[in-house]
């Protein structure tokens, strides 16, 4: 299971709360079909001192605000977003993200 949330933008490094019940919860399965095209998508890994590309699969990813309206893309118009509601659950917090001028947070497998 990947778990995300919006993340405010600090210095400090994201960790995982193991307390925290907010997550937005996606399946292994959907975020694979995800991976392909994320991989040109601006992201960090584990701070923001790491640019790179795409979701780390088996760690942290920072999506900047920047990068929220092509995740966006790439979640509802992926083939599983119309039979998926994590996937809707997760567009609906990009949007928030975005509005509230957060970044995302991803916590991989």
């Amino acid at each position: 299971m990947h778990e995300f949330d919006s993340w405010e933008r600090t210095l400090k490094a994201p960790t995982r709360n193991p307390d925290y019940n907010g997550y937005t919860e996606v399946d292994d399965d959907f975020i694979q079909e995800l991976m392909e095209a994320c991989s040109i998508m601006r992201t960090y890994f584990h701070s923001y001192t790491r640019p790179e590309l795409g979701l780390d699969y088996y760690g942290i990813t920072i999506i900047p605000n920047e990068s929220l309206s092509m995740f966006y893309n790439i979640v509802t118009q992926s083939h599983a977003f119309h039979r998926s509601e994590e996937l809707s659950d997760l567009a609906s917090l990009i949007i928030q993200a975005e509005r509230e001028g957060k970044d995302l947070v991803h916590f991989g497998i």
